[in-house]
């Protein structure tokens, strides 16, 4: 995953909170296919999210300006939403 959202602890703590629900209802044997069952929706959305924060982090120059000028002209409303969504913890509780 690309780095640009800094999710990465984020996502690492989203990983235990789900294992540690997943730990109280189910086997063993049963963690791995509940994980990815409660995770992998999440996951494929902040990793496409970064991907396309790649051209504004990593792109050729034209790319990082057009991006920050698209940011700077988004609402307040939106940008907030972008946030929140980013930033919010699911409940995992199986």
């Amino acid at each position: 995953m690309e780095p640009n959202l800094g999710q990465g602890a984020c996502q690492a703590l989203e990983d235990a909170a789900a294992l540690a629900e997943l730990a109280k209802a189910l086997a063993p044997e049963q963690m791995l296919t509940g994980f990815e069952a409660l995770r992998l929706k999440r996951v494929r959305a902040i990793v496409g999210k970064a991907a396309e924060a790649r051209g504004a982090a990593h792109g050729s120059l034209f790319q990082q300006a057009a991006m920050r000028t698209i940011l700077r002209l988004l609402p307040d409303a939106i940008i907030d939403r972008i946030s929140r969504d980013a930033q919010r913890m699911p409940d995992y509780r199986v």
